[in-house]
């Protein structure tokens, strides 16, 4: 399949409800999803080539071509709507931590008194399961705990805190958190039978504002992987008109506008798939932190420190929801081994043995229901627990497994496969993105 940019514009508030409300609020998610993209797709469609019947208020396609082709774009696996994020924007991992007082991205590289910054608790805390946990100290750094900032000659100590939102990075050592521009908004419910507002019934609607603080349009930005002559099917319903999407369309919110194009060279950070190179250099990373914080004749004597060395890691990282289930069909809260292993149904017996030389060592994650409203059927849909965007999980060889220099391209070349096709259910609305071994773990420190 090919990669096509998803570009979207709001033209006025949008609110995706988060969840079938409880209360009278009705909060949005701060990204748009693919399933509400690949919805309202299937829904102009239709309009555009279907007809309307009146007497089960559904919109219903006529020929047998224009069923088949809309099967075929919105029924099946050619093509993948990606969540659309704001400003090109990442998603900062569960890794992330930052003071709990002055959390942010810091703004000058070259001034070591800014310590006010973020921290990736990856590798330290790999190091703290497999070597820390047994030292007399029992610690990880300080700087992973509490704030080392001075504050008044005095260190600052506040807790550090998981650091969560969106991200970008402006070059290779200044990263920039993505704030969204949100507004309320106060409803009434209005009574059929006057036509009136319904005393007592007042709701909020919590939404994205269509313009950020400083006038300008908000816009997100996504993949979508198709092929060829779906993507023209695309263009060709798109042409000339605008979308609605979210809760309240028929009280003028949700209307957005949707650009379809080839990915720009700005894309091509989160687009390409060099999985062999930041496997090498994650393990290069891990190996020189634990260099660094043991002294070298301990690093000689340390048993613990000698096994860390001698063992191999990757880790997958979360860039959607993800929708799991186990062998008895129930939903999983944590991703395992062998849930790669059954993402890819190709995969030889030598494969797959490779893959079961790994087990979990540490998870960061948390999972929430997923629910949501099919227009056509006009029902809601089933709830789902998905394992939340920005989780990670960081694998590690088993004690008792050897691994060789010459599996480690074999590995990057299956979990290659594992990233581009994506993991769990419903990945063609979005659900089970991943990335292996992200740089944002590794590449920069501090940030």
């Amino acid at each position: 399949m090919n990669k096509y940019r998803m570009e979207i514009t709001l033209n006025s508030p949008v609110c995706i409800a988060q969840k079938r409300g409880i209360g009278n609020v009705i909060e949005t998610l701060d990204y748009i999803p693919g399933s509400t993209i690949r919805g309202a797709l299937a829904m102009l469609y239709l309009q555009k080539k279907g007809e309307y019947n009146d007497n089960e208020k559904i919109w219903e396609l006529k020929e047998k071509k224009q069923k088949e082709q809309f099967n075929a774009v919105f029924n099946s696996d050619n093509a993948r709507f990606g969540n659309c994020y704001p400003e090109e924007a990442k998603v900062i991992p569960y890794t992330a931590t930052s003071c709990k007082y002055f959390s942010g991205f810091r703004k000058d590289p070259h001034d070591p008194a800014e310590t006010h910054c973020v921290f990736d608790t990856l590798i330290p805390l790999a190091e703290h399961e497999l070597i820390g946990k047994k030292q007399s100290s029992g610690k990880i750094e300080e700087k992973f705990e509490n704030c080392q900032s001075k504050m008044d000659e005095q260190p600052c100590g506040a807790i550090m805190d998981r650091f969560s939102g969106y991200y970008k990075q402006t070059d290779s050592t200044l990263f920039e958190r993505i704030n969204l521009s949100k507004r309320l908004i106060a409803r009434t419910a209005i009574m059929d039978s006057l036509g009136t507002a319904f005393p007592g019934r007042l709701y909020t609607i919590e939404a994205l504002n269509e313009k950020d603080e400083k006038g300008v349009r908000q816009k997100f930005s996504g993949c979508l992987e198709t092929d060829e002559t779906t993507f023209k099917t695309l263009k060709e319903i798109l042409e000339n008109n605008t979308l609605r999407i979210g809760s309240a369309k028929s009280r003028a919110l949700g209307e957005i506008s949707l650009q379809l194009g080839t990915p720009s060279p700005l894309d091509e950070r989160w687009l390409i798939r060099e999985v062999a190179e930041r496997l090498k250099d994650m393990n290069s990373n891990m190996q020189k932190y634990v260099s660094q914080r043991y002294s070298q004749g301990q690093t000689d004597a340390n048993t613990d420190i000698q096994n860390f060395k001698s063992r191999y890691f990757f880790s997958v990282t979360l860039h959607s929801d993800a929708i799991l289930r186990d062998e008895i069909l129930r939903f999983k809260s944590a991703l395992e081994i062998q849930d790669l292993i059954d993402s890819q149904p190709n995969l030889t017996p030598q494969q797959q043995n490779l893959l079961k030389k790994f087990q979990i060592l540490r998870a960061w994650l948390s999972a929430h229901v997923v629910s949501g409203w099919n227009t056509a059927l006009k029902l809601p849909k089933e709830d789902e627990v998905a394992i939340s965007k920005g989780s990670v999980f960081l694998f590690v060889t088993k004690p008792c497994e050897t691994f060789a220099d010459t599996e480690v391209q074999p590995l990057a070349d299956i979990l290659k496969q594992v990233e581009e096709s994506g993991i769990g259910e419903r990945k063609n609305e979005g659900f089970g993105n991943i990335r292996i071994c992200d740089e944002f773990h590794w590449k920069v420190h501090i940030k």
